[in-house]
């Protein structure tokens, strides 16, 4: 690795040291078909997980919402809403659950981006659910307030976590920071890229992209590439 990419790859580590805070939440626009009555449910818990991206072509399964707080389940009544609180950091909101996991998905949720940002989940995390009531069918769901515009890159895809930790691993070493194991579908099966970001606004992309494969860090623009 030459010294102007190995000083390149320091920099942005050290832009990335400070962690993202997501925009205020509104909670307020989940639609219940009816209210939720005393004792209705019981606070039930689990693990959720996070949907970070998906290709072109994943049949009947819809994009979980960049801005919306959607989420999908193998297990819960489809459409519902529910509070859901991070046990690892009492972070809570409500979401809409809108359609049935993937095959093969882990947890009680699987999480949108913007769910997930919300609650800051980006593994496996265990999660406390409340108040889950029936949606209406055409219940909308709650946003972010805002959604700030941010640039990442992406690795290729590998078909299991242990490849994506191997591959996490080898960036690390090369000194790349704010790396995320971002699981997604592929023709509906679940793959795994390395998320490397968000990056800082001085930051070209394209460049950057460039620069790391240059260094025998294959990384993208796109997370469909």
């Amino acid at each position: 690795m030459s010294k102007k990419v190995a000083l390149l790859l320091l920099t942005i580590t050290g832009l990335f040291a400070t962690s993202v805070v997501a925009g205020p939440v509104l909670q307020s626009a989940c639609t219940l078909a009816q209210a939720p009555s005393s004792g209705a449910s019981q606070p039930q818990r689990g693990m959720a997980t996070w949907l970070a991206w998906q290709d072109s072509d994943d049949g009947d399964f819809l994009p979980l919402s960049r801005q919306q707080l959607t989420a999908a389940s193998p297990v819960l009544p489809i459409p519902s809403c529910a509070r859901v609180t991070n046990l690892s950091n009492a972070r809570a909101i409500v979401v809409l659950v809108d359609q049935r996991s993937p095959a093969h998905s882990y947890g009680l949720l699987q999480l949108g981006n913007a769910a997930a940002e919300a609650l800051d989940i980006h593994a496996a995390t265990p999660i406390e659910l409340q108040d889950l009531a029936p949606a209406a069918a055409d219940a909308s769901a709650p946003a972010l307030a805002r959604v700030e515009k941010k640039n990442f890159l992406w690795s290729a895809a590998y078909a299991n976590s242990i490849q994506a930790e191997q591959h996490l691993l080898a960036a690390k070493q090369a000194g790349l920071g704010k790396l995320r194991i971002a699981p997604g579908l592929i023709n509906g099966e679940w793959s795994y890229r390395l998320r490397l970001g968000p990056l800082p606004d001085a930051i070209s992309p394209a460049i950057l992209a460039q620069t790391l494969r240059k260094a025998g860090l294959d990384f993208h623009t796109s997370e469909n590439d």
